[in-house]
């Protein structure tokens, strides 16, 4: 009974004494260089000019990202090569200066010139696999639609990304209401690993919309390592902050120089419908 008493008079002082001693310690955190840059590229199959975004590295969290401008930015096969320059509006978007195809089965490889950066990467465009995986679901209480099925998480056999863009601007009862409030835009991503982390993520927000909604649906090839890119990409985003949060890291990229994000081509399915 003393040895109990004794331990028990031991552990509160011993957690007082924690509690009561305070030290202000200031971290030394390093930041990161201000000439890296980061690169949002993707050639696709479509006829379409083609468009590749630079920005800065930020250092502050939720802050807006700066434009890089007045880079040389080329892309190039084994027998064409295509030109990109700065949209004169959009500071940090360059676009090809004609519009192209680009061709499955082929390599792409971007070279980047920015002040002392040199910055290089090839990406290898792969054919869709072209199936519908989008289906919607009635809401009886607020009479509105949400997404019912949708691509699978985990595919053995390909790793695309989705896109689907919901627009009811059209519909009447809609025109005082504000137009970020009349569209969404929605990504779902199909890969080939099971991660607990993507199964015991954190909820999403369920997106509704109204009956005559067009729907843009958009699939797109993906390489291994463009996957491998999203994969990581979504361990820092998406499915952080869940059950099985695992450590973190920097975001896998192809780009050499430096320079951080990703080059990608991908192939491209694309399907309209209604919400009926």
């Amino acid at each position: 009974m003393i040895k109990q008493v004794s331990f028990l008079v031991f552990s509160i002082f011993v957690l007082f004494s924690l509690s009561s001693c305070e030290k202000k310690i200031e971290w030394n955190l390093q930041t990161a260089q201000s000439e890296r840059i980061v690169v949002e590229g993707l050639i696709t199959n479509e006829n379409i000019f083609q468009e590749i975004k630079l920005s800065k590295l930020s250092t502050t969290l939720n802050e807006t990202s700066a434009p890089v401008s007045v880079a040389q930015i080329r892309v190039f096969t084994s027998n064409s090569e295509y030109i990109f320059n700065e949209d004169e509006v959009r500071k940090g978007t360059y676009f090809s200066e004609t519009k192209f195809i680009g061709t499955i089965n082929s390599a792409y490889h971007l070279e980047i010139l920015f002040n002392t950066t040199h910055c290089t990467a090839t990406a290898y465009m792969l054919p869709v696999l072209i199936n519908d995986s989008v289906t919607f679901l009635f809401d009886s209480e607020k009479n509105l639609y949400t997404f019912g099925h949708v691509p699978s998480p985990v595919s053995f056999y390909e790793s695309a990304i989705y896109t689907v863009e919901s627009d009811w601007t059209q519909l009447p009862g809609f025109d005082t209401v504000p137009a970020e409030n009349k569209k969404s835009l929605s990504y779902f991503y199909t890969l080939k690993s099971i991660d607990a982390n993507e199964i015991f993520a954190p909820q999403k927000q369920t997106v509704y919309f109204p009956k005559g909604t067009k729907i843009t649906l958009k699939k797109y090839s993906l390489t291994d390592e463009h996957a491998d890119f999203i994969r990581s990409m979504l361990f820092e985003t998406e499915w952080t902050g869940g059950l099985f949060d695992a450590n973190h890291a920097n975001v896998k990229t192809n780009l050499s120089g430096g320079a951080l994000g990703f080059f990608g081509a991908s192939s491209v399915y694309s399907k309209k419908m209604i919400v009926e």
